[in-house]
């Protein structure tokens, strides 16, 4: 296979029924889940879900004591060098030498994959430059700062494009604008080689923002697979909630008797006041005309909210 594999066609990843075991511990408890070839899929799930799991999983690493792991037509644990060779990973921990620079770990890489040396030099370049790291990169890594480290992890990553990309907890150390920056270059990645990738991330505002479809994970199980759109909606209801503050008690009498309000909870100097979603200007418009005070308006949950409404429907 070629170094520089071509990677538009990504692989198709199925797992049937797959249960993984660790002594009495479950970590995969009859999972099934298929992702198509060229999807950006996301794992979302507490400390212990078993995301590493699914990960280690697809590498060949582990081998599920029922169930299968499909990626490609191949089953990683029986044939891991040829799934590994049509895979890139980041994982924890990164796999970094502190006595090497971020040019000799991408040329590592690039002998690794028998690339041959000019390729490796024009690459180096090709890919260091959109992380900001093209001006240290005979710099040894071992004084760099931890968002450093991860963005060359991700670059040594991206290095060597596959069918097959697999990223960790990807933005973990990364400022604001560095996480910006990465999702911005993974985007590109997948627009210019069509690489099917499976991200792990407690960050589901990146999650949200990159991924075409979200899993989430808990206790082993799979409770949910959808686009994020679709998670966010299968956990909102048809209502609104407007938040006010300084209001009489005539307003709030008024709106607990009108048929659009659903209930009005009140605490302290605020109340709450759910409303049926296509009724909500007309409360605002009383409520400004009562010269309360309008604190907020929500109409659909977040992904966070999301997500832990379906966490807490496995323990509820």
């Amino acid at each position: 296979m070629s170094a520089m594999h071509s990677a538009r066609d990504g692989l198709a990843v199925r797992l049937d029924a797959v249960t993984c075991v660790f002594g009495a511990v479950t970590a995969l408890r009859d999972v099934t889940c298929h992702m198509e070839a060229g999807t950006i899929f996301g794992l979302v799930g507490p400390n212990g879900a078993g995301k590493s799991t699914w990960v280690r999983g697809l590498l060949g690493l582990i081998q599920p004591v029922s169930g299968r792991i499909t990626v490609g037509s191949y089953q990683p644990f029986g044939a891991p060098g040829t799934v590994r060779r049509q895979c890139s990973a980041l994982l924890s921990p990164s796999g970094l030498y502190d006595h090497l620079t971020a040019e000799e770990h991408l040329d590592l890489v690039g002998r690794i994959w028998h690339m041959p040396r000019a390729d490796r030099a024009l690459r180096v370049q090709a890919v260091l430059e959109p992380f900001g790291l093209w001006s240290r990169r005979r710099d040894s890594v071992s004084q760099w700062s931890q968002g450093m480290r991860q963005q060359l992890a991700l670059a040594k990553t991206l290095f060597v494009p596959t069918p097959l990309l697999l990223l960790d907890e990807p933005t973990t150390c990364l400022d604001p604008d560095a996480r910006h920056h990465v999702v911005r270059l993974l985007k590109e990645h997948w627009a210019c080689y069509q690489p099917t990738i499976l991200v792990t991330s407690h960050d589901l505002s990146f999650v949200e923002d990159f991924c075409q479809v979200i899993g989430i994970l808990n206790k082993g199980c799979l409770l949910a697979v959808a686009p994020p759109d679709v998670l966010r909606n299968s956990q909102h209801h048809p209502e609104a909630i407007v938040r006010v503050s300084h209001a009489s008690v005539d307003l709030l009498e008024r709106l607990s008797r009108a048929d659009s309000v659903i209930r009005v909870t009140s605490r302290g100097d605020t109340a709450d006041i759910a409303v049926l979603v296509p009724c909500v200007n007309d409360v605002l418009t009383w409520v400004m005309q009562s010269g309360a005070d309008i604190d907020d308006v929500k109409t659909a949950p977040t992904m966070d909210e999301s997500v832990r409404r379906i966490l807490g429907g496995l323990t509820e």
